[in-house]
């Protein structure tokens, strides 16, 4: 299922074989950056393999990414170095099968990122979607509004950077957030509470 993130992917070994919506990718050892995934996606991971999956807020691909790329990114993924060879530099040479390592190198370069105003735009508009209230109808119009843009540029600089619609970004949140209250033994809420 869509989660909504952005994804890095260390591999190192034999490499993996992938299948994002019907489209086959064959991965080696490496470094890769993957847009939002909309769709189903089938992951073989060969023999003496290690990947190392980190996801990161939907977001941080406006900091990482050419906003020329981030719509080809959307349901693809890519080098690392195709996307941004200053990222890319940055993992050469250290141990890819490192975990803490990588999560040391990774809060590190976002921490030292230089953020522009697209970025806390989008930041903005997802701490929107995030938090929106279940029962109440959420619109771009009223997120447009609350942050002073108009709503067909927050569209374009969403699309941009996103890969996705608002709207679209939207839908996968609530779903994810149905599916986390389904799965949660806390939660009091019936089935048609949820609906």
């Amino acid at each position: 299922l869509p989660n909504g993130c952005v994804t890095m992917a260390f591999v190192t070994g034999e490499g993996l074989a992938l299948r994002c919506d019907q489209k086959p990718f064959d991965i080696g050892s490496g470094v890769y950056f993957s847009g939002q995934i909309t769709g189903r996606v089938q992951i073989l991971v060969r023999p003496f393999t290690k990947a190392i999956m980190v996801q990161l807020s939907p977001w941080v691909a406006s900091i990482f990414v050419n906003e020329s790329r981030s719509d080809e990114l959307t349901d693809n993924l890519a080098e690392l170095g195709l996307v941004n060879k200053k990222l890319a530099r940055l993992f050469k040479g250290i141990d890819l099968s490192d975990e803490s390592l990588l999560v040391q190198k990774v809060c590190s370069m976002l921490e030292g990122s230089d953020i522009g105003s697209d970025h806390n735009l989008i930041r903005s508009v997802f701490y929107e979607l995030n938090t929106a209230p279940a029962d109440r109808l959420l619109t771009i119009s009223g997120i447009a509004s609350k942050t002073g843009y108009s709503k067909r540029y927050i569209e374009k600089k969403f699309k941009d950077h996103v890969g996705l619609s608002p709207k679209e970004a939207y839908s996968i949140i609530k779903l994810r957030n149905l599916i986390g209250d389904l799965g949660s033994p806390t939660s009091s809420l019936s089935l048609t509470d949820l609906a």
